[in-house]
């Protein structure tokens, strides 16, 4: 059995606030030795294409909480840029990484900072991994990945003509996602979750008119509310004014209830003798 999800075009500030996590996850740490500068991201595509849940097991199913263990598998469109500083000029590095950015011993180099801007381009994810999900009503979404998700990744980068360096970019960040993927990753879907759950707590009559509150005084069913009105004494002025003029009936009493039901003794008068 498989879930299918509805994967709509994510709003500006879903976009802002996974940028700024995601941003927070990627230089927290010891970053490679060839990354000179902060990690900023600069794009976020979430794409067209939804993921696929397969149910494996069910373990609390009620109206507030679910919990379940699935497969998760995605092959989707989703990209995402990065921007930052690399060090360019292998004999600027430690010595245990220069062999992977030489192509030969007689490399002329000088031994000094060559620091150059880069943008990566991370796209054609393929993950696939069995996760545990829980979903609650008050506490959002928990989301823990039993095994490694990451499958594939394509990495396009400002140094794809020189192999090398394009082969050394691919290993270093493919370690740091599958890192991200691990430790940041279900923190930030929680978070991410945790903002929505409040947003519908804090507003939950938002959209409220003047005109569909009078329509919730007849009930979901159509039947007149059983809550009277507030009476006041500008609300009764109010009726007052609008109302058109009547005459004013005199009060109702027993006496009064007693004269309109008793008619009146009509006198009787004997009939003549024949």
């Amino acid at each position: 059995m498989s879930f299918t999800f509805h994967w709509p075009r994510f709003s500006d500030q879903f976009h802002y606030d996974a940028i700024q996590m995601l941003n927070t996850a990627l230089n927290k740490g010891n970053k490679p030795p060839i990354i000179a500068d902060k990690i900023e991201v600069v794009e976020l595509e979430m794409g067209t294409q939804p993921p696929e849940l397969e149910i494996r097991d069910i373990g609390d199913l009620t109206m507030d909480q679910f919990r379940g263990i699935f497969r998760l598998t995605y092959a989707g469109d989703a990209h995402l840029v990065l921007k930052t500083k690399v060090q360019a000029n292998p004999l600027n590095h430690k010595q245990p990484d220069i062999h992977l950015m030489t192509g030969s011993r007689g490399m002329l180099a000088a031994k000094q900072a060559l620091v150059v801007p880069m943008l990566l381009r991370l796209s054609h994810f393929k993950l696939s991994s069995y996760v545990v999900l829980v979903v609650s009503k008050q506490k959002g979404i928990t989301l823990v990945f039993k095994t490694d998700p990451l499958q594939s990744v394509d990495i396009n980068s400002t140094f794809d003509s020189i192999v090398v360096i394009q082969m050394f970019i691919q290993r270093e960040i493919e370690g740091q996602l599958r890192q991200m993927f691990r430790e940041d990753l279900p923190g930030i879907i929680h978070r991410l979750s945790q903002q929505w759950v409040k947003a519908k707590v804090e507003t939950p009559t938002a959209g409220l008119t003047q005109r569909n509150v009078g329509a919730l005084n007849y009930g979901a069913r159509g039947t007149l509310s059983s809550a009277p009105p507030s009476l006041t004494r500008h609300n009764v002025n109010v009726f007052n004014s609008a109302s058109p003029a009547m005459p004013r009936t005199s009060s109702i009493s027993r006496t009064n209830l007693s004269r309109r039901t008793t008619s009146p003794s009509v006198p009787v008068t004997p009939s003549p003798p024949r």
